[in-house]
């Protein structure tokens, strides 16, 4: 299975400040935005390195979230892309890692430590950043 880093999630006290630091610090842009219920992404991204797929960092408020996020908040999240996620949602299935989501991903699942990561393939991006 063919795996590449997808984008990496943190819970962001202000997406409006976020946004703005991480645009003067490392010239990253939003390229979207979601608001499922419940909490706002925005995803912040910069030109492609050639040789190397486009990859994220995803800002997320929860709704009624006030203040700074304890560290380890479990909505923090990596996320690994794989070339095909039926096939890699039936190996995590079959080892009981499976958190929610569906084969169709995107979908979580923990590790060894706890940590959360969520696994999709590029078509979800691509149907993301096209919202």
């Amino acid at each position: 299975m063919k795996t590449r880093m997808g984008h990496t999630c943190i819970c962001v006290a202000d997406l409006e400040k976020s946004v703005d630091f991480y645009r003067k610090a490392f010239d990253l842009e939003p390229v979207a935005e979601l608001t499922p219920p419940g909490f706002r992404l925005i995803w912040m991204g910069s030109t492609p390195v050639p040789g190397h797929g486009p990859s994220f960092l995803e800002l997320r408020a929860d709704e009624g979230h006030t203040g700074p996020y304890e560290k380890g908040y479990a909505n923090n999240h990596f996320a690994l892309t794989v070339d095909d996620v039926a096939a890699a949602y039936r190996r995590h299935e079959a080892m009981g890692i499976v958190d929610f989501g569906s084969p169709e991903g995107p979908y979580f699942i923990h590790d060894i430590d706890g940590y959360s990561i969520e696994v999709m393939d590029r078509a979800v991006i691509a149907r993301l950043l096209a919202e």
